[in-house]
């Protein structure tokens, strides 16, 4: 494992610990995380190393860019996995992104079926999906996993996704 593969997998643990108990990514950790990565990276490999730590970083950022939009994560999940991209480049932040993604939506079930709110929402997606196709939607908000009476939506620390997808991102790299 490279150094910069080993500082990533440090700033998750950290970052996914912070996140649990207080809810935040602390920004200090993100900027040590990209700091990090573009001084290694250039070190390493030259004004080319900082290129490819550059990409990886706006890759980072710009795949969960959408999803923070639209109120589906926080920044510090952002921001975290553009310091992910900083340290081990555009490639190795597509495949935690992608591995990050599938390890979050078994999350999400698991989230919903401990909420017992699992059919709700697949019920409430379902229609909202059909209005949709049907041209009906008209920018209504359904309240996607909410059950009834209840207010307020649940979920998880994003960052537990990340983590999962960055180790088997490493995993897989290096058996590849």
């Amino acid at each position: 494992m490279t150094i910069q593969g080993g500082l990533a997998l440090l700033a998750i643990v950290g970052a996914v610990y912070i996140d649990v108990w207080s809810g935040k990514i602390p920004n200090a950790l993100v900027a040590l995380g990209f700091l990090s990565g573009f001084v290694l990276n250039s070190v390493e490999a030259g004004l080319g190393g900082l290129l490819l730590s550059l990409e990886g970083a706006f890759l980072g950022l710009a795949l969960l860019f959408i999803p923070f939009a639209l109120g589906g994560m926080g920044a510090g999940d952002v921001k975290l996995l553009g310091a992910i991209g900083a340290l081990i480049g555009p490639q190795g932040v597509f495949y935690t992104a992608l591995y990050g993604a599938l390890a979050g939506g078994v999350m999400a079930v698991v989230v919903l079926i401990k909420h017992r709110r699992l059919f709700v929402t697949l019920r409430t997606l379902g229609f909202g999906f059909l209005l949709f196709l049907l041209g009906a939607w008209g920018g209504r908000s359904w309240n996607l996993g909410q059950s009834k009476g209840g207010s307020g939506s649940i979920g998880f620390p994003y960052s537990l996704a990340i983590g999962a997808g960055l180790v088997l991102a490493l995993i897989l790299r290096r058996a590849g």
